[in-house]
């Protein structure tokens, strides 16, 4: 699946939260296609705008939807 249609994915799903299709997006762009990230909370909410606690909502809405795992 290319970068342009993960994000058209990710943008058609009427479930998640802006914020949530915002950092998604960007952990797509961050993994570089190695199927994960290893950027902290911090750096996460750096690259979108958003708080710590805001991140951690929207990895806890992704994580409930499926769309990511966290190890």
């Amino acid at each position: 699946m290319t970068l342009t249609e993960k994000i058209r994915l990710v943008n058609g799903a009427s479930s998640l939260s802006k914020g949530a299709k915002l950092l998604t997006i960007e952990i797509i762009i961050a993994s570089n296609f190695r199927g994960y990230c290893w950027h902290s909370v911090a750096a996460m909410g750096a690259m979108i705008a958003a708080s710590e606690s805001q991140i951690h909502r929207y990895l806890r809405e992704l994580v409930e939807q499926e769309w990511i795992t966290i190890k």
